[in-house]
């Protein structure tokens, strides 16, 4: 693993779009979007993991107007990280079961 952290960010190319979602700082993001349409680009100030945060708590205390996903997607979610941070520490290739 790296000694320190470096910028995030997250790209989906798909048929017709692109998104790409990156850090402009610690405190603020961008989402540019690249389709048919032409490109567009919105900023953040929101601190996401406050937000992320926030949502979990609330879900916690029985809140879920803000849950996306059902227990056993979030679980399936969960274990595809866990793998692929294993598969990273390690170098080799980590099976889903």
């Amino acid at each position: 693993m790296l000694s320190r952290r470096h910028a995030v960010g997250l790209q989906v190319v798909a048929q017709d779009c692109v998104l790409d979602l990156h850090e402009a700082s610690l405190s603020e993001h961008c989402l540019r979007v690249v389709d048919l349409q032409g490109e567009r680009s919105e900023v953040s100030d929101q601190d996401a993991i406050a937000l992320e945060d926030r949502a979990f708590v609330a879900a916690l205390r029985g809140d879920t107007a803000g849950v996306r996903v059902s227990y056993a997607e979030a679980l399936r979610t969960h274990a595809l990280a866990c793998a692929a941070d294993r598969s990273a520490r390690e170098g080799v290739a980590v099976q889903l079961t």
